[in-house]
């Protein structure tokens, strides 16, 4: 039988083009000396890109024989492509892991959901957002051994002004819900006051070996304490337990000081090529142990916390918390409506879980605002990479945004507004403006806002009535340089894309917190000035 399935603390050189970047980020936290579980990896020389069922029973048989030897019960097996957990690019929720119990049926079920993760939408979605399309990328299949976890979840360590920065989110048992973005948890930031914060936590994730639980029983969730958890879902195959916790337990901070100083100390000490910050998740065992079960390099630095606190309407303003900076202003689509809308439509798409199976509708989105989720769950790590304004934990959002109602998102203060009432297209002149259109107004000077990405008519008016037009540049849309060439000099760009405009005789004449603002020389600063004013709060963006 041929040897596919390697243990990881074999390979003496893990690149992260032979073993993929999940399986590099375990074997450069244990060269720290940082505990991790026992794993063995599927390299990406072993892995076809037409896996069939033959190579999938060979591959489970020879998982199943090491997880014997190491006496590994139950399992998690995920994605370790070559392409994520590197440093622009971290591919978060993007490929796909599956918990499973040591059985053969299991175990195949389990390899064959991150293999078929591998070449789905949600891949394509991201890619092509972050302009990373036709991008070559191998996969790896990272095997390890399920920690028994009493809480877990996400860290966040970068430099700042003041010193290293801290950000934790965490919850009792697995955090499974915590990165999909169905639930907050807990969370502490060094520079937030006050530091800590505790969440609801009514439902917990815990590993099971065997068919005995069922739904209705009572389960003890910590050690030396009397059974009072109650099963409501048994996963059997990924062998997982779902728990409602007493009121006392989930009501219970899980952030406690011991684990946040281990995780400090963990963060403080990058190793080579993670300076720009580190992004870890972890878990404590059942005795107090702490672990960590992936590092990757953080790839965009969180937000700083909202100002107000996260709670209901007040008035036409919706609070959050700040998932991913900028404002955008624009019509709202639900998931299951936007779709039927152009990327140059500048929706703002509204969500409840913000699971990355929404990838798609978040990539044909130019904003976001999910009604769960926290800071570091991946799609607010993703909607970060794609420089797209994002609000997370916006209480009954769903209910309170009607399609088509016209809002500004707020990333940096963590708001949703509304701004207009009805549909906005993309042929209103004045639609889906970066940083809440043209707001007051600019002296003598007439400033026209273009939709993003919308082709440059000559017949439009408001290039005939406006004396600066500014047009939002993303990703998407059919603006190209060439069609630059030949637009009006008073055209103003404002660009996070890095749209390579020199040729067309566009220069940055100046920059607003993460836009640049472009124009041709011979358009007077005067008018350049009238932009800036039109966007009075770009430099927060």
């Amino acid at each position: 039988m041929a040897e596919l399935l390697i243990d990881l603390a074999e390979f003496a050189d893990p690149a992260p083009a032979r073993v993929g970047g999940k399986a590099a980020g375990l074997c450069a936290a244990r060269a720290l000396g940082h505990r991790v579980p026992p794993a063995a990896v599927l390299a990406t020389d072993v892995v076809p890109a037409d896996a069939g069922s033959g190579w999938i029973r060979t591959a489970t048989t020879q998982v199943l024989a090491w997880a014997r030897e190491r006496e590994v019960a139950h399992l998690v097996v995920r994605s370790s492509a070559d392409v994520e957990d590197r440093g622009r690019h971290s591919y978060a929720g993007v490929f796909r892991s599956a918990f499973s119990r040591a059985r053969p049926e299991d175990v195949a079920a389990a390899l064959s959901t991150v293999l078929a993760g591998a070449t789905g939408p949600v891949r394509h979605a991201y890619e092509t957002a972050a302009g990373l399309a036709g991008r070559a990328g191998r996969l790896a299949i990272l095997v390890q051994a399920t920690v028994p976890a009493r809480s877990s979840g996400v860290a966040f360590g970068w430099p700042g002004s003041g010193g290293r920065q801290l950000r934790v989110d965490g919850t009792w048992g697995l955090a499974t819900q915590l990165l999909g973005g169905i639930g907050t948890g807990d969370s502490h930031r060094s520079d937030a006051v006050p530091a800590d914060r505790i969440g609801p936590k009514p439902l917990a994730i815990y590993p099971i070996l065997d068919d005995r639980h069922r739904p209705g029983d009572l389960v003890a969730v910590d050690p030396g304490v009397p059974p009072d958890g109650k099963v409501v879902y048994v996963d059997g195959p990924a062998g997982l337990a779902y728990v409602r916790l007493a009121p006392g337990h989930a009501s219970r901070g899980c952030l406690h000081p011991r684990l946040l100083a281990g995780l400090a100390a963990v963060l403080a000490e990058p190793p080579p090529g993670y300076r720009t910050g580190l992004d870890v998740e972890w878990v404590e065992d059942q005795h107090g142990t702490l672990w960590l079960v992936q590092l990757r390099p953080m790839t965009a630095v969180p937000p700083p916390p909202a100002r107000e606190p996260v709670g209901p309407a007040d008035g036409r303003t919706l609070r959050g918390e700040p998932g991913a900076p900028g404002r955008w202003r624009g019509p709202v689509s639900h998931a299951d409506a936007i779709s039927g809308y152009p990327p140059a439509d500048g929706r703002v798409l509204v969500c409840g879980a913000a699971r990355p199976e929404l990838l798609p509708a978040i990539a044909r989105a130019a904003a976001i605002v999910s009604s769960d989720g926290g800071v570091l769950c991946h799609v607010a790590i993703l909607a970060r990479e794609l420089g797209k304004p994002c609000v997370v934990g916006v209480p009954d959002a769903e209910r309170l945004l009607t399609e088509g109602a016209t809002v500004t998102v707020d990333g940096t203060a963590g708001t949703v507004s509304l701004t207009g009432e009805g549909p906005t297209t993309a042929s209103s002149a004045a639609a889906a403006a970066v940083d809440g259109g043209p707001g007051p107004p600019s002296g003598d000077v007439t400033v026209g806002f273009l939709p993003p990405d919308r082709p440059i008519d000559p017949a439009d008016p408001l290039l005939a009535d406006a004396e600066v037009v500014v047009l939002v540049l993303t990703t998407h849309g059919p603006v190209t340089p060439a069609m630059l060439t030949d637009a009006p000099g008073h055209l103003v760009l404002c660009t996070t894309a890095g749209v390579a405009a020199e040729r067309a005789g566009w220069r940055i004449r100046h920059r607003v917190g993460r836009w640049s603002v472009l124009a041709r020389p011979t358009l007077g600063e005067h008018l350049i000035r009238a932009v800036l004013r039109a966007l009075p709060e770009a430099g927060d963006a």
